[in-house]
């Protein structure tokens, strides 16, 4: 890694935050703990500017903290490719970069994480592509993936946030925090919080499920700032949070889905 110090990774947001979340977590972790020179081209800035908020849209290039971030369109001129390349959930190159590469440039593609058990089989394989070598790389579970993406001071930095935790009220409920797809059993899941034996508190950010959870309720909309109450269920919805705060959110919570 060390004579590799320029990459670059490509996000084609898709839905739901994943491909952004993963990616700019990747390239932040890359920068601050191997002080390695990152570009990360997005398609979709006005969707990545929510876990993002320094993020100017109007702009085709832009950095953050030390990472270059560059907006990605079929108008996007290369005029030079990293040492490494992540290509992010089979996005697809663009063929002007691609043939900017060389057949040492190394080539990964990120996959999706998976706890199946094929993962480990196809995980650190490669394919040719004319002079160039596809690197796949799958997160996983086991010894034979991949792996987890882990700063390296979170426990610490777990640890301080609960000391000094402002983040939610003090008290003996059980706290959740919920993001998920509109598709996902909501309804059941806040059943089943309901009708459980101790007081919970949730708490759901301000995005495309809250008509679900409006619903459940009984409700035809709700947004951040309410607070409603059903059996031993105490629900609070809260602003969108940069993937920062989230990630607070997340330290500060018992349970999280």
């Amino acid at each position: 890694m060390a004579t590799n110090k320029h990459w670059d990774i490509f996000c084609k947001i898709v839905d739901n935050f994943g491909d952004i979340g993963i990616c700019w977590r990747l390239a932040k972790q890359l920068q601050q703990e191997h002080q390695l020179h990152i570009r990360l081209f997005i398609d979709d800035l006005n969707v990545a500017k929510y876990l993002i908020p320094a993020l100017d849209t109007l702009l085709a290039q832009q950095t953050i903290q030390n990472i270059t971030i560059v907006s990605w369109s079929t108008n996007t001129t290369f005029t030079h490719n990293a040492q490494v390349v992540i290509e992010s959930f089979a996005c697809e190159l663009p063929p002007q970069y691609l043939a900017l590469m060389h057949p040492d440039t190394i080539w990964i593609n990120l996959e999706y994480l998976s706890a199946e058990a094929w993962v480990g089989d196809f995980h650190a394989k490669n394919s040719k592509r004319g002079q160039l070598t596809r690197h796949f790389f799958f997160p996983g579970f086991t010894s034979k993936t991949g792996g987890l993406l882990r700063e390296h001071d979170i426990v610490n930095a777990k640890q301080q946030h609960l000391l000094k935790s402002s983040t939610l009220p003090a008290h003996d409920h059980l706290k959740v925090s919920l993001f998920c797809y509109p598709h996902a059993p909501i309804a059941s899941l806040l059943t089943a919080i309901a009708n459980s034996n101790q007081q919970v508190s949730c708490y759901v950010p301000n995005s495309n499920i809250l008509s679900t959870v409006a619903k459940f309720f009984e409700r035809e909309s709700l947004h951040p700032g309410d607070q409603l109450t059903y059996k031993n269920l105490t629900l609070h919805v809260i602003p969108f949070l940069s993937q920062d705060d989230y990630d607070k959110l997340l330290c500060s919570c018992d349970l999280n889905f």
